[in-house]
């Protein structure tokens, strides 16, 4: 063994404990990557799309937000993420302490921007209704996808004892998603939505 491996472990199961650190380490430096490599591709496809910055942030650029929305959360947001999404309805939690950051936003099931970029002019479902917008989480959320949690869950889902009971579950949770993001449309959207088979 080397001189490094000695100082890290001098038994076998101390070697296995390290090599468990050591794999964790690996696995929250890959998620970071991850996390990283997203951002730099959501701003050079905001670039692409011509995404512009509006000249001021005011609440009445988000045609569909809730009465519980407030300047300094759309602040904090757009702050955040580098961009204004148009289709905000409301902050759906925030972390707490002297600098919060926003967790999750919830979407309006439809996108359209008269401002800029991507969606100008055009109105399209957005498949999204509750955003995970944290940079924190969603590194540990890429954490436990490297870990190998999504086919584990996959695997409790199907193949386990109770996988009937989860299907189940699962469904009614698919059909009251489904009925709040009909519940949040506009009449004028939902005739849209059916008038083009979305």
């Amino acid at each position: 063994m080397d001189s490094v491996g000695s100082e890290l472990a001098s038994s076998p199961g101390e070697m296995a404990d390290t090599a468990v650190v050591s794999q964790g380490v690996s696995q929250k430096a890959q998620a970071a990557r991850r996390s990283s490599r997203r951002k730099r591709s959501q701003d050079r496809r905001a670039k692409e799309n011509g995404v512009t910055m509006p000249s001021e942030i005011t609440l009445d650029l988000i045609v569909n937000r809730s009465e519980n929305l407030t300047l300094c959360q759309l602040n904090m947001l757009v702050s955040q993420l580098g961009y204004v999404p148009y289709n905000l309805v409301e902050i759906g939690s925030s972390s707490e302490g002297p600098e919060p950051v926003t967790q999750v936003a919830k979407l309006y099931p439809m996108n359209k921007s008269d401002s800029s970029g991507r969606y100008m002019e055009r109105h399209l479902p957005f498949p999204t209704m509750f955003w995970l917008c944290c940079p924190d989480i969603h590194t540990k959320i890429c954490e436990l996808e490297v870990g190998g949690w999504v086919m584990k869950l996959q695997k409790r889902l199907t193949e386990s004892d109770e996988s009937a009971a989860y299907l189940a579950a699962m469904e009614q949770a698919h059909k009251r998603y489904a009925a709040e993001r009909w519940a949040l449309l506009s009449e004028a959207d939902k005739s849209l939505i059916e008038e083009n088979g979305w």
